[in-house]
This record gives structure tokens, sequence and C-alpha cells, in this order.
């Protein structure tokens, strides 16, 4: 449902009901996918399910789309053949989101977490988690006075007793003042308003075991809403013509080790500011400074360079407040460093009825590896990927070729999100990927590669300004490859000539 009507959104939502069921699995993936292509970015995506995933193909390029669109996932999961999915987890923790398992009964308390913390200012603060066990774990973070509301969730997978402390020593119990509580056989959730400056802690113990006999797992929540957020962080590299220099994002996860231009949005009012790289048990990997923008139209800006760890971490920013009180960040979404890159191609209008050929170079910078290739639309436009794998060895590069053709008829102005994944066949966490985001357009006249319903000078132009690159140089544009061999050639430009109105002449 797309509406700018809040009544007539609402109305959808209340019109939603579940049948059928007990069967097991299913193509969550698939769904999730489709969902982050319609959602703008910045968002949070809830998946209701009672089973387990039929499409774990898919699961890397529904990583990748949340990445991109800077997504947290979070699960309720209840039924007998759901819970235990390892997909669920994994994606949850990657996208700082989080995984409940409930009775079905209790799917509301899940959509009272989401009401909590998507918020217009809602700021994340911790993201973490561990194995369970007798001894208790403790886990400390700041408050400061820009924060109006805390919302602390901690869900486990076993029997579990969890506290939460004031930084006076108090703990938060479900009968305070100012204290909204909610509840799950698995998780328990605070909102706390007007929380104390200063530090908090949250402790964890186990109870019991899971139903396995091995410890269980549990994952901690931190959000708060306050007008001080880190906004972006984004591993950029440097561009652009003489004059019109900018930074501009790099395609997929960055290379692991290497030093490399960052930039991030953090609220002007943050001072004394630092981050951190850290895992996801809250180790610090790095610890590293940026600065601050000199423009007065861009205060919140900070740009520095920085060295990327060789393993997945989070990006935390911690300061102090205009009052002085400590603060910290986080970025949800996890940065997973790679040693295999790719070149992608620029996002074209799509001609309804014919094939438009994208070309993505993969590169393979670490020990010989053998990749399979996924091309995924929320459209179901991609006809083929060529080659569907490879094996590269070190330093090695291969082009792949995804065919995507819109059905004659599609209304032009459709949009597609298509995710190209390389993904290694021997380690889950070596893969890499590109979005391009398309729109449908009426089919141009043969030769009009500027596609604006000409075969004119302005075609050989841009021919010519593209001339003898190949894919993976930065000037290669794939509309004017119109062989779709990979290099802009005389093939190409007399393509076009021979279809330029006789007696044109171009200066």
């Amino acid at each position: 449902t797309v509406t700018d009507d809040a009544e007539s959104f609402k109305s959808a939502l209340g019109g939603l009901s579940a049948r059928g069921g007990l069967d097991c699995p299913e193509p969550a993936m698939r769904g999730a996918y489709e969902a982050l292509s319609a959602s703008d970015e910045g968002g949070d995506l809830y998946i209701f399910t009672d089973a387990s995933v039929k499409d774990a193909a898919l699961s890397g390029s529904v990583y990748s789309l949340a990445a991109k669109k800077d997504h947290r996932v979070v699960f309720a999961l209840s039924g007998s053949c759901s819970p235990l999915d390892p997909i669920y987890y994994k994606l949850a923790q990657n996208t700082g989101g989080q995984v409940f398992i409930v009775d079905p009964s209790e799917a509301g308390a899940v959509a009272e977490f989401a009401d909590l913390i998507t918020k217009n200012d809602a700021a994340a603060i911790l993201s973490t988690g561990g194995t369970l066990s007798a001894a208790p774990k403790s886990y400390v973070f700041p408050v400061d006075s820009a924060t109006s509301r805390l919302i602390v969730s901690v869900s486990a997978t076993a029997w579990a007793r969890i506290s939460v402390f004031r930084p006076d020593g108090s703990e938060v119990d479900e009968g305070n003042p100012g204290v909204r509580s909610v509840l799950t056989t698995a998780a328990i959730i605070y909102a706390i308003d007007a929380p104390q400056s200063g530090k908090w802690k949250i402790e964890v113990k186990s109870l019991d075991e899971s139903a396995s006999g091995e410890p269980g797992e549990f994952s901690i929540l931190v959000n708060g809403q306050s007008n001080l957020s880190l906004n972006k962080f984004r591993f950029v590299e440097l561009g652009g013509r003489p004059g019109h220099q900018g930074a501009f994002p790099i395609t997929g996860y960055p290379m692991a080790g290497r030093e490399i231009h960052a930039l991030t949005e953090l609220s002007e009012e943050a001072k004394n500011v630092t981050f951190e790289f850290r895992r996801y048990n809250g180790e610090v990997l790095g610890t590293f400074s940026m600065a601050q923008s000199s423009d007065p139209y861009t205060p919140e800006v900070r740009f520095g360079k920085v060295r990327v760890p060789n393993s997945t971490f989070f990006v935390y920013a911690l300061g102090e407040d205009s009052h002085g009180a400590k603060f910290q960040r986080l970025l949800p979404n996890a940065f997973i460093p790679q040693r295999v890159s790719i070149v992608a191609p620029i996002a074209v209008g799509l001609p309804a009825g014919q094939v438009t050929s994208y070309l993505f170079k993969v590169e393979n910078t670490g020990p010989a590896d053998s990749f399979r290739f996924v091309a995924l639309d929320n459209r179901n436009f991609v006809a083929s990927v060529t080659p569907a794998t490879a094996t590269l060895a070190n330093g090695a590069s291969a082009v792949i070729r995804v065919d995507v053709r819109p059905p004659a008829g599609t209304a032009a102005g459709t949009l597609d999100t298509l995710t190209f994944t390389a993904e290694s066949t021997t380690q889950s966490d070596v893969r890499n990927f590109a979005v391009l985001e398309s729109a449908v357009i009426a089919p141009p006249p043969a030769g009009d590669v500027t596609r604006d319903g000409r075969t004119d000078c302005d075609d050989l132009e841009m021919i010519r300004l593209s001339f003898g690159e190949k894919v993976g140089q930065r000037a290669f544009n794939p509309l004017v490859d119109l062989d779709a061999n990979g290099i802009v050639d005389a093939r190409d430009l007399a393509t076009v000539a021979r279809r330029m109105p006789t007696g044109t002449v171009c200066k």
C-alpha cells in the first residue's frame, strides 16, 4: 500500500490477517527483500513468522540491501520450526536488530516495541549480546542530558534474570513512576521517561539452560529519544572533475586492513567527539577522530582517514552533549570488511520489452577462492547471470553480465531495485555487493544512447566521452557499450553512426 493518507494506511494495516501456517520452511528472505526494496533509507523492518528460511541462498542479498538502506531487521518468531534458524539471528545482529521468541498471543508486544523505537528522534546507543552464563554479565553505557526517554530491550533464548540499574544504583522496576514495561515469555522491554544522566548498567544472568542442553543466547538493544544522533557513517572515495570534486560512497563493503576516507554526520551540539570500531561483544578494535567541517552550512559533517579493521565491526561515537554530560551513539548496521571488491555500472533506464545488460567487475584480493554471483530484484526483471560461478586466483577478476528485461507493457516509471552479490562458496562472510535502482522507460529508437527519443550528434558525443573505456574504469558507460562486450569501441560508434539521419554533420 502506497499512500499519503494516514487513515488509508492504518486501514490497510488493520485489514491484514494471517492464514494457513503449519508448514515449514517459507520464503522469508524473498519477503524481506521486497519489503526493503519498497522502503526509504533509514528504517526498521519487522518480520513475523512461524517458519524457518526456505530461500537461504537469498540471505546475502537481504544483508546487502539492508546495509545499503541503513535498515534494522527485527524478528518475532513463533512455532516449532522457526526460532533456531541461524539466518534470522545473524541478520538481526548484523543490522542492529533483535530476535524475539514469542507465543503467537504475544505478537502485540513486538508491535509495542516498534512503537517505542520507531520515532523521528530515535537514537541508537548500544547493540550487543552473547552467551548466557551463571556468572552475571554487565554492560555499562552513558546516558546524556539530551535523552528524554530510554528504551532498553533484552531478549534471551533461555531463562535469565535481567536487571537494569540507574546511575544512582537503584534497579528499574515495572512499577516505578515513568517506567513502561513490555514483557514477553523471553524478553523484557523498559521505556524510561526522563532518565538520569550518567552511567547505566544492564546485568544478565542465566537461570537455566536451553531445551537443547546448551547455554542460551541473549541480545541487548538500547535506544533513546534525542536530538543528538549519529545519522550517517560512510566510507568514501574522492573523485569528480576539477572544480567539482567530492566524496562519493564506495560500492559495498570496504576492503579489510586498508586506509580509506570516511564521512559522518553527527549532531552539531556534540563536543569532544571520538569514534570507535567495536565488535558485537563490545571489544574495541580501534579508536579514531574526525575533523569537523568548517563550512557553516554543514557543521554536522566530519571527515577523516581511517584504517579498516580485519573483522566485522560497528561504529560508535562518544563525547559530551551541550551540557557536558557523556553520550554514546551507535550506527546500527555492521560493516563486514572484505577481500573481494565490485565495480558496478551506472544505473540506466530499462526499456520495456528489451534486454539491458549490466556488467559488474569482481576482483579477488585474497587467497584463491570460488565465488557465486547472485542478482536479485524486486520486480523479477532479471533474466540471466553469466557466469553464475567463477574461481578467482589472488588478484584475478571476472566480468559478470546481468541481463534485465522488463516485460513489454510495463508502465514507464516503474522502479526496480537490483542487488548484485559476489559471495564465496566456502566462507559465508566473504561477500560484497552493489545495489542499482533503475526506472522502466519507453523503448528508445535504435542508436539512441542518450534515450531522448532521437539519434543525433548528442549520441555520438556520449560515445566519444567513453571511447576506449572498459568495465571497471570510471568513464565506462554501459549505455554506449551497445554490444555488451565490456569495451566502448568502433563497433559501438558504427552502430550509432549508421542510424544517424542522412546528411547529419557533427562538430
